[in-house]
């Protein structure tokens, strides 16, 4: 039985498909945020490891009588609304009001306060409903900013 003869045309077109996917459209892809790159992975896989989203953070760090900066309930919950106020609706989400909500933070203490507030405040979760809400490349921006904080 004879073996089936390839078409070198063939695997020459095929060989610059696969080249073109690696070289252009991947790269393009991810510059565009339609595709997340590696270190967007291993920052959004990072997220549930950071102690800030943990609504009982900042309890464990009171109760340690650990010295850091704490924010004012009333503070809290501004932020908190002002997250929940960036979510318009469907297609008029204010990322950028979130944004600068988060930065107004100064460490994972304080997002954790206001994990917490936002959880009593609105019976969710404030990291997953970030993630839910905006696309990866918003969230991305999020994750870019709560990584800057230092714990206490």
């Amino acid at each position: 039985m004879k073996a089936p003869k390839i078409d070198p045309n063939l695997l020459f077109k095929a060989g610059l498909a696969i080249g073109a996917y690696f070289i252009v459209v991947k790269p393009l892809l991810e510059f565009l945020g339609l595709k997340k790159d590696k270190e967007d992975k291993e920052a959004a896989a990072n997220i549930e490891n950071f102690k800030g989203w943990d609504p009982r953070y900042y309890q464990n760090v009171s109760a340690a009588n650990k010295p850091t900066t704490y924010i004012k309930v009333s503070g809290a919950d501004q932020v908190a609304n002002l997250i929940y106020d960036s979510f318009g609706g469907l297609l008029n989400d204010k990322e950028e009001q979130a944004y600068g909500a988060l930065r107004l933070l100064k460490n994972q203490v304080q997002l954790s306060q206001v994990a917490h507030r936002y959880f009593l405040l609105f019976n969710k979760d404030l990291a997953r409903e970030l993630q839910s809400r905006f696309s990866d490349t918003e969230f991305m921006n999020v994750v870019n900013i709560v990584n800057k904080f230092p714990l206490l």
